[in-house]
């Protein structure tokens, strides 16, 4: 990514009051700094620049932290020399929208934090009502005061409450959705017949680490190609 000069167009032109004044060099409405774009000395010019394109972003309160942190990084690798630095100096963490705080500093309406508490309140509130709930650390699931073991599905990565006799030889269990059934299913028909098992010429080119991500890969082929001949699919992928 090619970098060009390290002016920062929206303070330049409040600076000259203008971009006329700015390209013209009429200096009748000059300001060294203004309230819009205060200077922090303790903070470098891209952190800056950064803070200044949040503050403005996040007076709307519509933009999503994701979609700021996006912004944030790009800012950071136009303005910043060290732009991998920059970014995780002042990247937002949380969920929800970008607002401004009571001081009108930009940051996330959900903090992490928030969120870590209100789950530890919520799992106390079902323990001692007795109620079914999942330990949103461990996973783990409670029911008749104890927790019981959750795996996640060898296919969709949810977690899934097992029986011992539905685990396979490499201690994996399916859960009972309707895609994750059907690659099951698949997983034991040959190729020839819409299959994603591999053949054996095929196995040998390829770690065991990567079976699954073939067989995926394959699934994913079988929908597309249903999709091309019109017909409809008996399977989503989510």
């Amino acid at each position: 990514m090619t970098k060009r000069g390290s002016v920062f167009l929206p303070q330049v032109i409040d600076a000259w009051g203008g971009i006329d004044n700015w390209f013209s060099g009429n200096r009748e409405r000059w300001k060294s700094q203004s309230k819009r774009y205060e200077i922090t000395y303790d903070s470098s010019k891209p952190a800056r620049i950064c803070g200044w394109i949040m503050q403005r972003v996040a007076r709307s309160g519509r933009v999503s932290v994701e979609s700021a942190n996006r912004l944030l990084y790009k800012a950071a690798m136009r303005y910043s020399g060290a732009p991998e630095r920059t970014y995780e100096a002042q990247r937002f963490d949380g969920m929800g929208r970008l607002i401004l705080d009571d001081r009108g500093f930009a940051a996330a309406s959900v903090c992490i934090w928030d969120v870590c508490l209100a789950c530890q309140d919520a799992t106390e509130e079902a323990q001692q009502a007795g109620a079914v709930h999942s330990d949103f650390k461990t996973r783990m699931l409670w029911r008749d005061g104890k927790y019981e073991e959750l795996k996640t599905c060898r296919w969709c990565g949810e977690p899934v409450k097992f029986k011992e006799h539905w685990k396979q030889a490499d201690g994996s269990v399916r859960c009972n959705s309707r895609d994750c059934r059907r690659m099951e299913y698949l997983q034991h028909t040959p190729q020839s017949r819409g299959g994603i098992d591999l053949t054996p010429r095929q196995r040998q080119g390829l770690s065991y680490e990567a079976w699954n991500t073939q067989k995926t890969i394959n699934y994913l082929a079988l929908v597309a190609k249903e999709a091309k001949r019109g017909r409809k699919p008996n399977h989503d992928v989510r």
